[in-house]
């Protein structure tokens, strides 16, 4: 109630109005209030404040000064505790504190608590806190937004290595972003502050753009900043390097368009720009004085239209005049005197061929003959290639060379070759009598070769029989001596002693012989299979294992006359449906050919042969040892017929040749050579477990 004037009536009515004022203003705000009575941690707080993280009064209640610790965020406590600890300490003038509380719904939301102490004790200690509390969220998300935009753009700065400026009019000073002076070879923690353009602008100018570039500045600032600003010019590295930059800039506006008397730009190195056009022009300028030069040619380009209605020549080099007899000019006004030089038949050809190049977009190439103004009749060579211009026009940019010359030499060369071709079919059919002779004469080397292999098969047998057979003939002696002494004894008074060490030796001799009789069976059963592989072509299953253990025996007695040692190391259970004698032949020749070539003048020396099972049915073999190597140079002839480097040493220059024929004819696979002066040899051999029916070509495919 108030009196006529205007005025509470009463300090209570007075009281209450303020109040009511106040939680309008605070309604308005949408602010929450509290009051804190600190000795009992008890909090008064209204609707608002529990609305804020979306409770109500009495989901929240009793409040205490934990209630806002609970909701508050684990990074923002130390924050609101050191701001409280500040005032109450006197070193703020009230308490202001920004943290984050967790919503209901779970999520954060920024609030600003804001109070000041009502009530102290005796001791001057706080005893009542009161202050409103804001939700700020949209505030801090602006905030965070404009943040995040401002370093989008200076990290699209950093990133495009574009120098960001901003000129107060006002002020009549400059920002300039670190790129401003980096690009220039410049540390920017030299040039810190507000700085002005006679710091870092002007003098950085080339001398000959200093006037147009700060001309063209002050002009822009002179006609209000309006529009866009841009400029080029060059400005002073550190190293001593003149930078071509590309400045451009934009007045900035309030919200009523009026100038803020500010400039925004960047600055962007255009060095390499400039260098690519100059490089650019003079490539141009070689293009064409290179055209122009070209003997015997022109170099042209053709304007066919939108969809080839029309001809007309854009370029063309300056060779016209001396290929058909007209200037550049008089072809540029008028292509059709090119076409009419074209013998009739050419030239529907050669129209023909443009339609078709058009409308596929194909590359072209076509002979034409052309009468010139003197009566001359000149072959020529047109290559050419369609494209589309920006504006929508297909060209054909393409070379016409004069081949007259060369067409006569096609001309004459035909008539040599009609003469020569029956001089080739004679010397043809003498060619193949020779080669058939050669043919049979290498068919008996090979012969050689193999029965050259069965004598050392058969050698070897001897002299592995020799040990068993001689040790059995030794004892059976043995044994008839002993037989002789028992008749004397039997003749004389036979003892039970005697007729005892007559029983014991007769038992031992006989284990003796029938070990030693069976040892030579068994001997002899391996040689006999391996030499009927070695003399024919059978294609049988073997086992790859027990084929090398046999290679290994029948090579030993070789072996065994010098100090090498040869090392077999073949996985089991490779099972082989091939030719084994081929197959022995050619592991016995890479073999041999190592003892006889690879350990000349060493004392010892080791051969490894080794085997094991590849993907697709496929095995690896290797023949390899750590000799003397081969030379890069013998690389490629080391497989061809007669090559050997002991020529008159006894070699012959077949058996890698041989070696070379069975891998790739019969048994389907391929063989490579690895070898280094010095590092020893490899032979690796790559063969199919099913041979082929018949014999496949040199290339046959084999596991990578």
């Amino acid at each position: 109630m108030t009196s006529w004037s205007g005025w509470p009536s009463s300090p209570e009515a007075a009281m209450d109005e303020e109040l009511q004022r106040l939680r309008s203003i605070l309604d308005s705000l949408q602010a929450g209030t509290w009051e804190w009575h600190i000795p009992s941690d008890t909090v008064i707080v209204n609707d608002r404040w529990a609305q804020i993280v979306g409770y109500t009064l009495q989901e929240l209640e009793p409040v205490t000064g934990r209630t806002s610790v609970a909701l508050c965020h684990p990074e923002d406590l130390s924050h609101s505790s050191q701001r409280m600890m500040a005032y109450f300490a006197g070193q703020t003038p009230r308490f202001d504190s920004e943290v984050r509380l967790r919503h209901k719904q779970g999520h954060w939301v920024w609030v600003r608590d804001s109070g000041c102490i009502v009530e102290r004790d005796g001791t001057g200690r706080p005893v009542k806190l009161v202050g409103v509390r804001q939700d700020i969220t949209e505030r801090k998300q602006a905030e965070e937004l404009a943040r995040s935009e401002g370093d989008r753009f200076l990290a699209l700065a950093r990133v495009s290595n574009t120098g960001v400026w901003e000129w107060s009019q006002t002020q009549r000073l400059l920002w300039a972003s670190p790129e401003y002076f980096t690009m220039l070879g410049r540390n920017p923690g030299d040039y810190v502050g507000h700085l002005t353009l006679a710091q870092v602008w002007v003098p950085w100018l080339h001398p000959d753009d200093l006037e147009r570039a700060t001309q063209a500045f002050a002009d822009y600032l002179a006609g209000g900043a309006i529009g866009m600003y841009e400029s080029e010019f060059r400005m002073l590295h550190a190293n001593g390097s003149w930078v071509w930059i590309w400045s451009r800039g934009s007045g900035l506006s309030d919200a009523n368009g009026l100038p803020q008397g500010r400039v925004v730009g960047t600055h962007i190195n255009i060095t390499s720009l400039k260098q690519a056009r100059a490089h650019l022009r003079e490539s141009q300028q070689q293009l064409e004085l290179i055209s122009n030069n070209i003997p015997d040619a022109m170099v042209f380009q053709l304007d066919c239209g939108l969809a080839g209605e029309q001809r007309c020549m854009t370029y063309i080099s300056q060779g016209v005049q001396r290929t058909h007899g007209l200037t550049a000019e008089a072809v540029q006004q008028d292509v059709t005197l090119l076409y009419r030089q074209l013998l009739p038949e050419d030239a529907v050809h050669l129209q023909e061929m443009e339609r078709a190049c058009i409308a596929n977009f194909s590359h072209f190439k076509v002979e034409a003959r052309s009468r010139l103004p003197d009566g001359s009749l000149r072959w020529f060579m047109v290559c050419s290639s369609p494209r589309r211009l920006d504006n929508g026009h297909i060209v054909f940019d393409g070379i016409e060379m004069d081949i007259t010359e060369r067409k006569q030499h096609e001309q004459e060369i035909f008539a040599l070759n009609t003469r020569l071709e029956q001089r080739v079919q004679e010397r043809t059919a003498e060619l193949q009598a020779a080669l058939q002779r050669l043919e049979q004469a290498q068919e008996g080397l090979l012969q050689s070769e193999k029965l050259a292999s069965l004598g050392a098969l058969v050698a070897g047998v001897a002299h592995e029989l020799n040990t068993p057979i001689g040790n059995a003939v030794t004892l059976a002696s043995t044994l008839l001596q002993a037989h002789r002494r028992l008749q004397q004894q039997v003749a004389s008074g036979l003892t039970r002693g005697a007729l005892n060490d007559y029983l014991v030796d007769v038992q031992e001799g006989g284990e003796i012989i029938e070990r030693n009789l069976q040892r030579a069976a068994e001997l002899l059963g391996s040689f006999k299979q391996l030499a009927v592989d070695q003399t024919s072509t059978q294609r049988r299953r073997f086992d790859l294992q027990a084929l090398v253990q046999e290679i290994a025996l029948t090579m030993r007695p070789a072996i065994r006359k010098t100090r090498h040692q040869l090392h077999c190391t073949i996985a089991p259970g490779v099972t082989m449906d091939s030719y084994p004698g081929p197959l022995g032949q050619v592991l016995m020749n890479l073999i041999g050919n190592a003892l006889v070539h690879a350990f000349a003048g060493n004392a010892q020396g080791n051969i490894w042969l080794q085997g094991e099972p590849v993907e697709e049915g496929w095995v690896r073999l290797r023949v390899s040892d750590d000799g003397c190597g081969i030379p890069t140079r013998y690389h490629k002839r080391v497989f061809d017929p007669f090559f050997t480097t002991r020529l008159g040493q006894g070699g012959s220059g077949l058996g890698l040749h041989i070696v070379y024929t069975l891998v790739t004819g019969l048994l389907g696979g391929r063989i490579a050579l690895e070898s280094h002066r010095g590092a020893g040899t490899c032979f690796l051999l790559e063969l199919p477990l099913h041979a082929p029916a018949s014999a496949p070509d040199t290339g046959a495919a084999a596991p990578k």
